[in-house]
């Protein structure tokens, strides 16, 4: 009897040890999202967006899995943004949140990494000027027009564009988005 209870033991040890170690040591599938870059010039990114604003990222969101025919991703990561200033609203009658979500394609779940050639790349603590079109599927949730062409990095008076960095006046990008959204 003891030889049994012990070999049991034995045994459950190493089950346990063997789930401890292919959790540990299993990496997720790595998938790579290649596709075709449509570019945009400025007139282009402020006409298809919703909304433009600059903002502070606050923080990253924990990826998921999406089973959205809308995506091109199965996985996604939200983003929670502080608004700081609108440059256009194309829905004037209702007020911009001072918090938005903006989700982008990719991103490493449990058991799925998706890396999405050419998405708006953000960080927690960055500050940003955006172009960002209203989520057909969520009330709330926000994506970047464009891909990367949308983004803007602020450091101090200069916007950095992600795709092609190249870099703007800060003060001139945001009167150009102005007059462009008060003529459509």
């Amino acid at each position: 009897m003891k030889k049994q209870i012990l070999i049991a033991c034995l045994l459950l040890v190493v089950l346990i040890s063997g789930l401890v170690v292919w959790k540990v040591f299993s990496k997720p599938q790595r998938q790579v999202v290649h596709g075709i870059l449509v570019k945009m010039d400025l007139p282009s990114l402020v006409k298809s967006a919703d909304l433009v604003v600059t903002g502070r990222v606050k923080d990253k969101r924990l990826s998921a899995k999406d089973n959205s025919t809308f995506r091109i991703s199965p996985v996604y990561t939200d983003f929670t943004l502080e608004v700081e200033q609108v440059l256009k609203n194309k829905n004037k009658q209702k007020p911009v949140q001072s918090e938005l979500i903006v989700r982008l394609a990719g991103g490493k779940t449990s058991d799925l990494w998706v890396e999405v050639e050419d998405e708006a790349q953000l960080e927690p603590e960055e500050k940003v000027l955006l172009f960002l079109r209203k989520d057909p599927e969520h009330s709330n949730v926000w994506s970047v027009v464009g891909m990367a062409q949308g983004k803007f990095k602020i450091k101090g008076n200069k916007a950095l564009n992600q795709l092609d960095n190249q870099e703007y006046e800060l003060e001139f990008l945001k009167e150009q988005i102005k007059s462009m959204s008060a003529s459509q």
